[in-house]
């Protein structure tokens, strides 16, 4: 067929895949005879498909790179050199994401064939690695041969192209089918509609609104592009000034008269009660003026002479001079001020200052027709934008501006616009310790009146495993189900957790505890998993056990909290840490354990699992149902990210998103 492919075939080179003859042993003939096959069949050139092997056994025994003529793919085979070691499925695809990151073309479809016949000896090692194919866009295809191969297994890798054969011989047989499925045609993702505003997150001086949508609709498959652009919108909103509200002050007492005698002016004041009052100036004051009159002043002698002797040991008080007109209206403050002078009756006497002020202010009114131009105002420069807010996955840079330059002032206008600016971004590090937040759906459709089994890899990280789900929009889970949380792998135990869990388990009378949630590393079997939660049936059919179990690196034994409750129905359960406390609550009722300092954790890098343990664990997983889980970590100072799993039906469920 014709299509612009990068194809990588990713065969496993163990000693299942030699060949004796006689005292000779060669690469099985089959191996051989398929690849010859395979790449007859494809149209290998510059503008169609470009196919790599690559061999791994207990590491890379050999890599034939990207080739884009037909000879020298079959020519390039018959020098690949098997070492027959054990077989590191982890090391093989490591290796296939190292070259697709750094030799694919870009734009064009990313596939991948994957020949194994051997038991994953390292699951969570193949697994986060398979995580990351995912992330590359690599759509993959896998066949197992031998007794050893695991569809269970093999799935988790490529869910939807699958086959298994008894013995590697048949492989020839095999090359059209595989041919049929390289050459499928690739889905583009594309969004869904996007969900409701967020209320503001600010009442005043701008806060944002955000909406959510995903890329669903459909989801991109058969290795097609992902949605361009973003899951989140944010607008700006709310950007008038807050109105910060003091306690109400008393008015103080009434200031002298500001004359003498005829009528004057006093002046009392308090604090504001808001900036946005209008008496109030930009010190907070508001001001109060009343008219008053201390005395009538006395009549002018017109032509008079009066000669007055002074008795030089009197003080003589000195006096007003007349009040000068009021100033004009001050544009800043809306005040206006008059003035006067102290003058002496009798220069030479001993002069005493004059009792009053000698200044006069007042809030302006209409009458004194304050000419202030009113003046817009105009943004500052863009702040530079600020460093990415998260240190691996996505976050979000953003910059500002203020508008004060200038100011506006008198009526004028305010700034057109928004005074902050918000951008997505990548920090291109996939996070180990605190996950982005996400939102995971269990779906169905109206013409599937069964349940409908399904095991698939959700690209977000998330793997399903024999998981049901029914029309009430729970998720059905029986022993060998699971869902695999790689978003919460090798937990950093520095965090706060916060585990919520409603379910409704099906009471059967276990001979041993079950397991509900736990994480771990399979490669540490004889060491207890950082945290547990599992139920235990055993004293009453109507009655479950939850325990919650922490295992700290001084302690030998995992420590346990157990707390009982009846189960009628659906029953909440919340796991929390907080460094000095390890607590459980169940339905309401709450225990819990505190630590005279910060308790160390046991770490492992095995992610959270949902049911059946990844791990040979003794305990059977859980069967019952469950609704909905959250799974928050605080990390210390910052804003806290979780993700929240709301198992539902059809969409008829509001999303929800923390």
């Amino acid at each position: 067929c014709s299509k612009t492919v990068d194809l990588i075939v990713l065969v496993e080179s163990s000693n299942k895949t030699a060949f004796s003859h006689g005292e000779t042993q060669t690469w099985h003939p089959a191996i051989s005879l398929f690849l010859d096959g395979l790449f007859h069949s494809l149209d290998i050139g510059e503008n169609g498909f470009r196919v790599a092997v690559i061999l791994y056994s207990t590491s890379i025994d050999d890599v034939m790179t990207f080739a884009v003529d037909r000879q020298f793919a079959h020519h390039g085979i018959s020098y690949l050199r098997p070492k027959y070691g054990s077989a590191n499925l982890h090391i093989g695809l490591a290796e296939m994401n190292r070259i697709i990151r750094y030799y694919s073309r870009p734009g064009v479809t990313r596939r991948a064939v994957i020949v194994s016949g051997s038991h994953f000896l390292y699951p969570t090692d193949i697994l986060s690695e398979v995580w990351r194919s995912k992330m590359l866009n690599i759509d993959m295809a896998a066949i197992g041969f031998g007794a050893e191969a695991n569809e269970n297994e093999i799935r988790q890798i490529a869910g939807d192209f699958v086959i298994t054969i008894d013995d590697i011989g048949m492989l020839y047989a095999l090359v059209k089918r595989v041919t049929d499925r390289l050459c499928i045609e690739p889905i583009d993702g594309q969004w869904s509609h996007w969900l409701q505003w967020t209320s503001c997150s600010a009442s005043c001086e701008g806060g944002y609104r955000t909406r959510m949508r995903e890329c669903n609709n459909p989801e991109p498959k058969y290795g097609g592009k992902n949605c361009r652009g973003s899951n989140s919108d944010t607008f700006i909103c709310n950007m008038g000034p807050c109105n910060v509200e003091f306690p109400q002050s008393e008015w103080s007492s009434w200031g002298d008269c500001s004359s003498s005698c005829g009528k004057g002016q006093e002046v009392r004041s308090r604090i504001c009660s808001s900036t946005n009052h209008v008496h109030c100036n930009n010190l907070g004051i508001e001001t109060d003026v009343r008219e008053c009159t201390k005395a009538p002043c006395p009549h002018p002698v017109d032509n008079l002479s009066i000669n007055i002797c002074f008795d030089f040991d009197d003080v003589t008080e000195g006096v007003w001079s007349e009040w000068s007109q009021w100033s004009t209206c001050d544009c800043k403050s809306q005040t206006a001020n008059r003035t006067r002078t102290c003058k002496s009756q009798s220069p030479g006497n001993g002069r005493q200052d004059c009792q009053g002020f000698s200044r006069a202010v007042i809030a302006c009114d209409s009458s004194m027709n304050p000419e202030c131009p009113a003046v817009d105002g105009h943004w500052s420069d863009w702040s530079s934008w600020s460093t990415c807010s998260v240190t691996c996955g996505t976050g979000s840079r953003r910059r500002n501006r203020k508008c004060d330059n200038p100011v506006p002032e008198n009526g004028g206008k305010d700034c057109n616009g928004v005074k902050t600016e918000i951008l997505d971004c990548d920090s291109l590090v996939i996070c180990n310790d605190c996950r982005l937040m996400f939102h995971l759906d269990f779906h169905t459709s109206p013409e599937e009146d069964e349940m409908n089994s399904h095991s698939r890899y959700h690209m977000r990280g998330t793997i399903f495993d024999s998981v049901d789900y029914n029309i009430h929009g729970d998720g059905v889970f029986r022993q060998n189900s699971r869902v695999i949380l790689w978003q919460f792998h090798d937990i950093d135990w520095k965090f706060n957790v916060d585990i919520f869990m409603r379910v409704k388990p099906e009471v059967n009378l276990s001979p041993s505890p079950v397991t509900l949630l736990t994480d771990g590393d399979c490669s540490t079997l004889d060491v207890s998993p950082s945290l547990l939660i599992a139920l235990d049936y055993r004293l009453n059919p109507n009655t479950v056990t939850v325990m919650f179990g922490l295992s700290l690196e001084d302690r030998h034994n995992m420590l346990y909290i157990n707390i009982s409750t009846k189960v009628d129905d659906f029953i909440d359960i919340h796991l929390t840490y907080k460094g000095t406390n390890f607590g459980g609550v169940v339905n309401g009722r709450k225990s819990e354990i505190n630590f005279e300092k910060p308790a160390t954790v046991k770490r492992h890098p095995g992610p959270l699992t949902i049911g059946k343990s990844m791990c040979a664990l003794d305990n059977p997983g859980f069967s019952g149902l469950i609704k909905e889980v959250y799974v928050f970590l605080t990390c210390s100072a910052q804003k806290f990210k979780g993700a929240i799993f709301t198992l539902q039906y059809n969409g008829t469920q509001d999303d929800h998103q923390i």
